[in-house]
């Protein structure tokens, strides 16, 4: 993946204020959310991914490193679905620091978890991490300097599985976890589905759909970003600054007031988030990122919030 997924990669920046009435205190982390860092960071230790099981503030918790896959150099998807099961009912909360992975094995341990108490973010929690694993709790803390990213995900709507599966002309910016230069073709597709179908992909997101119905969030946050293209000001921007193949992907950071107002999230009183676009634009060319992060698409609905991409 093109982000680091390891302890607390992303530099932990000053917070820059968001809504007061949805950040009460966007500087400061709580104590909890300090102490279940802290015990997770230490359980898992340098490794780059793995799966550790801490007690933090007599909360149960379960710390989450890397990326979700079958390779040795990630957290193998069958452990990680039988964390899921294992831990199903047992926990307060969850730790994660992850750029995502396959969908399929984020899906069924959010089917098995179902929502816990809390949800703490320290670090990176890209794709299939923002689209399972952060709506998972009634609480969604994101710690100062950390970051949730979307670039769209499976959803039972044929639109959006036809935007998913539509190949995209090489050079074209686009919401995408996975950019390799200016490469052409979806590889977010690549990236989720092997078999790279349409029919996989609405069968996950009639799965999908119905988690997100359990949770009282809308998919749309999935379906607004799948296919989309960052705000064009921005693009010009990055590319004034920088060569397309230096940007290493286009993501969507979602400030707390648009994910309330239109996507229907709640518990994010402890989310910080870089700021405004500008902010935003800035935080993700660091050296260590080098990642086009935009506060939203560049189709806007009359309503203010983002809107299924425009055809063409």
């Amino acid at each position: 993946m093109p982000i680091a997924s390891g302890a607390m990669t992303i530099a932990l920046l000053a917070a820059q204020p968001v809504s007061a009435a949805i950040a009460a205190s966007p500087g400061e982390p709580s104590e909890l959310a300090r102490a279940v860092t802290t015990a997770c960071l230490e359980a898992l230790g340098q490794r780059p991914h793995g799966l550790a099981s801490v007690s933090a503030e007599g909360k149960a918790v379960l710390c989450v490193r890397g990326e979700i896959g079958l390779s040795n150099a990630q957290v193998k998807a069958a452990d990680f679905v039988k964390a899921g099961k294992d831990h199903a009912a047992k926990l307060d909360g969850i730790f994660f620091t992850s750029p995502g992975g396959q969908a399929e094995p984020w899906l069924e341990f959010a089917e098995r978890i179902g929502q816990v108490d809390f949800v703490i973010v320290g670090g990176l929690c890209n794709s299939g991490c923002a689209n399972y694993g952060f709506v998972l709790g009634r609480r969604k803390i994101v710690m100062p300097g950390s970051i949730v990213g979307w670039h769209g995900g499976p959803t039972g709507d044929p639109a959006v599985a036809k935007r998913f599966m539509k190949r995209v002309p090489a050079g074209r910016p686009f919401i995408s976890g996975v950019i390799v230069g200016n490469q052409p073709g979806n590889p977010v597709g690549r990236l989720f589905f092997r078999s790279n179908t349409a029919a996989k992909f609405l069968k996950i997101g009639r799965r999908t759909e119905l988690l997100y119905r359990r949770l009282g969030i809308s998919t749309r946050v999935l379906s607004d970003t799948t296919g989309a293209r960052p705000p064009e000001a921005i693009v010009d921007e990055v590319l004034r600054r920088h060569r397309p193949e230096e940007i290493s992907s286009w993501v969507v950071l979602f400030p707390p007031e648009v994910l309330v107002r239109c996507y229907g999230f709640s518990g994010l009183e402890e989310m910080w988030h870089p700021g405004g676009p500008e902010a935003t634009m800035n935080f993700g060319l660091q050296p260590n990122l080098m990642t086009g992060l935009v506060t939203t698409t560049r189709d806007v609905g009359a309503d203010g919030c983002p809107a299924a991409p425009a055809e063409g």
